[in-house]
């Protein structure tokens, strides 16, 4: 699902901290961030001061998080679990 540019979503006072999304159990590299998802990262992270990075919840269950600038954009990584929510 496609919801625009973060801009739309966000009231333009608002602090921009984390980027959220979910990786269903059956995507290639569900339990990675993508290229794409690191360099959405770091780019937010640029232009954002406040902005921390990226969580994705993968289909075994994992919370994981990548701080925003850590790595070169467009590099694939597992970053670092954070917890673990039990699929049903």
């Amino acid at each position: 699902m496609d919801i625009g540019p973060l801009d739309t979503v966000v009231p333009s006072d608002a602090n921009r901290l984390l980027l959220y999304h979910s990786h269903g159990a059956d995507t290639p590299g569900a339990e990675l961030f993508s290229d794409t998802d690191v360099t959405t990262i770091n780019s937010l992270g640029r232009q954002y001061p406040t902005f921390q990075g990226g969580v994705i919840s993968t289909g075994q269950g994992n919370l994981r998080f990548y701080p925003a600038g850590v790595l070169p954009d467009g590099i694939w990584t597992p970053g670092e679990i954070v917890g673990h929510v039990p699929a049903r």
